[in-house]
């Protein structure tokens, strides 16, 4: 009896399909408070002191006018990728609204900045500011002419959403603050001495957010 052996050959067939993954830019600064900062000098009082936001128990912007709710602005970043936040007054002065001829030196309002926000600050951390003494709440920066480098990241990335990245500015204007930046202070003197008093007008100037991607 004899057995034959029978070759088996496998039967094989495929498919294929299509994984995509689409990363989108994600790049928004969102200002939630504070979208318009009015320093109304109305007394002789607030010519001496100023008037400004108290940022701190250290007594930051103490002035005559000091509610913080007025003189603060809330904004946060969602990014997917790391960023920068330049920002700065569309002009080198604010200009009267009455009399375009009358100027007031921006140098006059100063501002502190807080980061509300999970990430860590300082250079070895997510989140740097060099302009304002790295978020330092005893340190008073001028206001200058757009543009500038508010925000920018340390060693680690930034790319996160609003609990990462969420910021109070606290703003304050003739104050002469002795808690200035070393690197940008604002007017050390207050609007009452200045050597060449402003006229009264409305002083206005735009103020620029503007976020980009690392």
């Amino acid at each position: 009896m004899f057995l034959e052996k029978l070759a088996c050959q496998v039967v094989r067939d495929d498919e294929q399909i299509v994984a995509n993954v689409n990363l989108t830019q994600i790049l928004r600064v969102n200002i939630t408070n504070g979208g318009n900062i009015n320093f109304s000098f109305n007394s002789i009082n607030d010519y001496k002191n100023g008037v400004g936001a108290l940022s701190s128990a250290t007594g930051v912007g103490a002035s005559s006018n000091n509610s913080t709710a007025f003189f603060r602005t809330d904004f946060s970043v969602s990014s997917s990728s790391n960023w920068l936040l330049n920002f700065g007054a569309d002009q080198a002065t604010f200009i009267g609204t009455d009399n375009p001829a009358n100027l007031l030196p921006l140098n006059n309002v100063g501002f502190t900045l807080i980061e509300n926000g999970v990430y860590n600050t300082g250079a070895f951390s997510n989140l740097i500011s060099p302009l304002t003494g790295d978020f330092s709440a005893a340190s008073v920066s001028a206001l200058l002419a757009y543009p500038q480098t508010l925000i920018n990241k340390g060693a680690l990335t930034n790319a996160g959403d609003i609990s990462d990245n969420n910021f109070t500015i606290f703003w304050q204007c003739g104050t002469a603050s002795p808690q200035g930046s070393a690197t940008n202070p604002m007017n050390t003197i207050n609007i009452i001495n200045l050597a060449s008093s402003p006229v009264p007008d409305n002083y206005i100037a735009n103020i620029i957010f503007e976020l980009e991607a690392q």
